[in-house]
């Protein structure tokens, strides 16, 4: 259940440590907004508009109660001659719902006027102590982010399967992999004149076997011959396999006749 919280403020920055015996210019602003930060830091946006701090106003310089805003919390300055147990006996009375008030302070009459009440009591060392747990599992959630990148789970990974794959690829280096696939491509790789030498090793020696020692290419006809040459000085592979193909067919053509 969402709770009230009203604040002794002086109290609270007295068990926090931030009140000194002697203050220079401006001390107690510094102290006071310190621990306004420092409330803001570790509060929920729920619990900061609901949270009320009261401070003295002899060490401000407000002349009458004051009411502020100050980092997302309403902060109430005692006229100069009122103590701020005054102001906040007089807010345990009129709260409309005092069972779900809490009041933050080590003062004895509080602790009184909020037992009156049914309010509930808070005692500023053990408050001090929850914001300081408060502050812990911050800076731990902080560090845990950067440590580990993100990672988007579906719907179905749960945290252990998570972790899982994480111990198993945490040994993987991508730029190895990339490698290998590269050098695995360049060996498996083919080029047209790969493919022409590959032709020539199975075609040349089934051809020549039906040679005989004096047959040559000077022995083709003129036209043929001219043919043969057209086809040649079209041909983006010099010696091609198909042109010496077409010059043995050629002279088995011969032969026949």
């Amino acid at each position: 259940m969402p709770v009230d919280l009203i604040i002794d403020g002086y109290n609270l920055m007295h068990f926090a440590g931030l009140v000194r015996s002697n203050f220079g210019p401006g001390g107690f602003e510094r102290a006071r907004n310190s621990l306004l930060k420092r409330l803001q830091k570790c509060l929920s946006s729920e619990e900061l508009a609901r949270t009320t701090v009261v401070f003295d106003g002899r060490y401000t310089n407000v002349l009458t109660r004051t009411i502020r805003e100050e980092y997302g919390i309403e902060v109430i300055y005692s006229p100069k001659d009122v103590e701020a147990d005054d102001v906040i006996e007089d807010l345990i009375i009129k709260h409309h719902a005092p069972k779900q008030l809490v009041i933050i302070s080590s003062d004895n009459r509080l602790s009184k006027a909020a037992r009156r009440r049914r309010a509930g009591m808070i005692d500023s060392e053990t408050y001090v102590a929850e914001l300081e747990r408060r502050e812990e599992i911050t800076k731990e959630e902080r560090n845990a982010s950067k440590a580990k990148p993100s990672l988007k789970q579906s719907a179905t990974l749960s945290e252990a399967d998570l972790e899982e794959w994480l111990e198993i690829f945490e040994a993987v280096d991508p730029l190895q992999i990339s490698a290998e696939l590269k050098a695995e491509q360049n060996t498996n790789k083919k080029t047209p004149f790969d493919a022409v030498k590959t032709n020539d090793q199975t075609t040349k020696p089934s051809a020549r076997k039906h040679l005989s020692k004096d047959s040559t290419p000077a022995q083709d006809s003129e036209g043929d011959s001219q043919k043969n040459a057209d086809k040649l000085s079209n041909d983006p592979l010099i010696n091609d396999v198909s042109f010496w193909q077409q010059r043995i067919d050629d002279m088995y053509r011969e032969e026949d006749v």
